[in-house]
């Protein structure tokens, strides 16, 4: 074998400023992705890095038992989420965006990804009603149909308390979603967090259903999240929302929930 021709010269110094300089573009982008982040699985469409644009990182898929929840694989969603993560969960109606409560940012990226407006309506997933009403005004009424639709794959617009920060509430009438999931998995992870997780449906502007395939997720928004949560297939359709701010219970969206017997809008 060769020995190698030794560097001098111009040429040499000029190899050695180009490698300097995608050496400090790597780490500047190490530097500048989330904490979840494995920056030793991060796409670049081009080696010299040009753009924070070209690398984004990619999605775990989780694999969790969808009765019977594995304690160390919801410890580590749990983790992607506080550490800054969107993740993508079964509930009991459809897949769902999820995302912490103070992650101001991921509630931009997931306006732009499902192209809602300032008025749309985002979900404080609970654990139970206890928690639930933390962050709602519930009266008496409101009370009585929570405790009966509770778990289970309905959504309430109820007038949020002072715990719901401002930019979490519809801009005019000062509410907020409120669900609380009957699936194993979505009550394990809200178990481990400290807080309520926001949520949305799983469903991008051009599809008519929720997607419900964590490998169709994945290849649809892997460089978007941290995790996909594959707990199997879930329903085809999003929750059903009930409307409790007013003086009687008002269905805003028939969605999987039974909602026969209420008025609707």
């Amino acid at each position: 074998m060769a020995a190698p021709v030794p560097c001098a010269g111009v040429a040499c110094m000029e190899v050695t400023l180009i490698f300097d300089l995608q050496h400090l573009r790597l780490e500047s982008i190490q530097e500048s992705v989330p904490d979840y982040v494995d920056t030793a699985f991060i796409h670049c469409s081009d080696p010299g890095f040009h753009s924070r644009l070209e690398c984004r990182p990619m999605a775990d898929m989780i694999e969790i038992h969808p009765k019977n929840p594995q304690a160390r694989l919801v410890r580590e969603v749990a983790e992607l989420i506080e550490g800054g993560g969107i993740v993508a969960y079964p509930t009991d109606s459809s897949y769902a965006f999820g995302w912490a409560m103070g992650n101001k940012s991921a509630q931009e990226r997931i306006r732009r990804l499902k192209h809602l407006d300032k008025n749309h309506h985002f979900t404080l997933v609970c654990e139970n009603l206890s928690e639930l009403s933390t962050y709602a005004r519930v009266d008496n009424q409101a009370y009585r149909l929570l405790k009966s639709f509770t778990p289970g794959p309905y959504t309430f617009i109820l007038p949020a308390t002072r715990q719901v920060p401002n930019r979490l509430q519809h801009p005019k009438r000062k509410s907020i979603g409120i669900r609380v999931p009957n699936h194993a998995i979505a009550l394990a992870i809200l178990a481990e967090l400290p807080e309520p997780l926001m949520s949305t449906t799983l469903q991008l502007p051009d599809q008519e259903h929720p997607m419900n395939d964590p490998w169709e997720i994945q290849e649809r928004l892997d460089h978007e999240l941290a995790a996909i949560v594959d707990g199997g297939p879930c329903a085809l359709e999003p929750t059903s929302v009930i409307d409790l701010t007013g003086q009687v219970p008002v269905v805003t969206r028939a969605g999987l929930g039974d909602v026969s017997h209420l008025d609707a809008a």
